[in-house]
């Protein structure tokens, strides 16, 4: 992979996750588009293209994905790296929620019609793993071979928060996929971010699922309690907070390095370097597409734009 296939790859799967969906609105074929059958086909869009692009590399996959060992104290270490980061998610999320609603939890209201099981293994483990595959793995290895550690960690954070889609998850992933970028560095491979990615993913599906147990009555108080006001007392709690966990988080990280050998790697993102090339026409037509679907998402959700 080079940066220029990367660029083609995300305009590839930005157009499979705008377009293809819209082929199921022809004739009858709509009726097959189940929760499940949905839920299998966002992953399929994007996971086909990527080992489509990685087999055409004519690199060995495990390379192009960078699928290699990891050490089991890494595992538990960075479940604790993302779990330290939830603060700073907290915020990011709390701050968009004054413009925006918080589409996360609208996703989980629609795939909570599958079972909880089903909701764990889509959700908690499906995502995780291709998003990670295709963003840290195949795109990653692009970007970086034609530029700096830290071009290709920018570069792979802002296109997965943009493929999102909605401004409310653009922001929190963006600062997920610089972390997971980082654990790529330290460790060399993806299986850090994998398993930091499934305890977030799965966390949410685990306190989602204990808000529909809630008894509706506290339920409705605590939803209705949630003004701009509290937002924004949220919003200095959380930074607070962040700041401390962020810190202990980056120790984390060092301890994780060190633990795998990647101390040279995780210091060589933070020195100054010759860039490289890393865009392209494609990459910035998929960057373009996926602003102009945020757009309208907020415009239709602020109800400037009447739909009927």
């Amino acid at each position: 992979m080079t940066a220029k296939r990367s660029g083609w790859l995300f305009f590839t799967i930005t157009m499979a996750y705008i377009f293809v969906p819209c082929l199921f609105l022809i004739g009858d074929m709509a009726d097959y588009l189940t929760i499940a059958n949905t839920l299998w086909l966002s992953e399929g869009i994007i996971m086909i293209p990527a080992l489509l692009f990685a087999i055409c590399s004519k690199e060995r996959l495990r390379d192009a994905a960078a699928i290699h060992k990891i050490r089991i104290p890494t595992i538990f270490l960075a479940v604790l790296f993302i779990a330290l980061l939830g603060p700073l998610v907290l915020l990011c999320n709390a701050v968009t929620m004054l413009f925006v609603d918080n589409e996360a939890e609208e996703i989980l209201s629609l795939v909570s019609e599958i079972s909880i099981g089903g909701m764990f293994f889509f959700v908690g483990m499906l995502a995780p793993v291709c998003e990670e595959i295709v963003f840290r793995g195949i795109l990653y290895t692009g970007f970086r071979k034609n530029g700096t550690p830290m071009q290709a960690i920018l570069w792979t954070a802002f296109l997965f928060g943009l493929f999102h889609m909605n401004l409310n998850q653009m922001a929190y992933a963006m600062v997920l996929g610089f972390a997971f970028g980082l654990l790529r560095e330290a460790t060399g491979n993806i299986w850090a971010g994998i398993i930091g990615h499934i305890s977030l993913n799965s966390y949410s599906v685990f306190v989602y699922y204990l808000q529909t147990i809630l008894p509706a009555e506290e339920l409705s108080e605590a939803e209705s309690a949630m003004t701009q006001e509290t937002l924004l007392v949220a919003i200095g709690a959380y930074l607070v907070v962040a700041l401390i966990t962020t810190a202990l988080a980056a120790c984390v990280l060092v301890a994780i390095a060190k633990l795998e050998h990647g101390e040279a790697y995780l210091r060589q993102v933070f020195k100054k370097g010759e860039r490289g090339r890393t865009w392209s026409i494609p990459l910035w037509l998929g960057i373009m597409l996926c602003i102009a679907t945020i757009v309208y998402d907020i415009v239709i959700s602020r109800g400037w734009l009447p739909v009927s």
